[in-house]
């Protein structure tokens, strides 16, 4: 029996260890492909103060399917990749992606303020939504959506945040319907997105 904790507990640390390297190096792995209908405690409403500086709720643009993403306007590659797709998928969709709202959920609220946030958004097209988490809630929304981020310095002394990568699109009537690898293709995060606007 003590051999077996033993070993139980060797695996948890190996597994905390490799989910810690791929945050690391911000990495999505699609551990999840697509339909996450089965994970229905995953995501939920919450509060923020948008770009603009108005504190509202996402549970506003319930009706309308909404991709919720978490990032920092200073990540070098992931960040501004997906929201590239996700501005080409409203494109792509034509007049019905005009119903996508895209929640861009900074991860280091110390440095993305609302001028950061919306020259950064501005970049993509229109639909793009920033948000700031408010009053220290920014550690139990990442809970509710099973986000990690972990701010540290790089050799040089500059900040980096290392964090999970990958979107979560919410059906119109505000559950969860699927976790969106930044690595899809354009075209297939447009067949989820079309699936949610039938």
């Amino acid at each position: 029996m003590h051999s077996l904790g033993r070993g139980a507990a060797l695996a948890l640390l190996l597994l905390a260890a490799a989910i810690l390297d791929a945050h690391a190096h911000s990495e999505d792995h699609e551990l999840v492909q697509s339909n996450i209908t089965g994970l229905g405690h995953l995501g939920g409403d919450f509060d923020f103060l948008d770009d603009d500086g108005r504190l509202r709720q996402l549970r506003e643009f319930r009706g309308d399917p909404v991709l919720v993403f978490f990032g920092f306007t200073n990540c070098p590659d992931v960040c501004p990749g997906f929201m590239a797709k996700a501005g080409a998928v409203r494109d792509r969709l034509g007049a019905d992606g005009e119903r996508l709202r895209v929640i861009f959920v900074t991860v280091d609220p110390e440095r993305d303020d609302r001028a950061s946030l919306q020259r950064y958004l501005a970049l993509f097209g229109e639909g793009f939504i920033g948000a700031r988490i408010p009053n220290g809630q920014l550690n139990a929304v990442m809970e509710q959506y099973a986000v990690a981020a972990q701010r540290v310095r790089d050799s040089n002394g500059q900040i980096v945040i290392t964090h999970g990568s990958g979107a979560f699109l919410l059906a119109p009537d505000g559950s969860t319907a699927a976790y969106v690898s930044t690595t899809k293709a354009v075209a297939e995060i447009a067949e989820l997105v079309a699936a949610q606007l039938e």
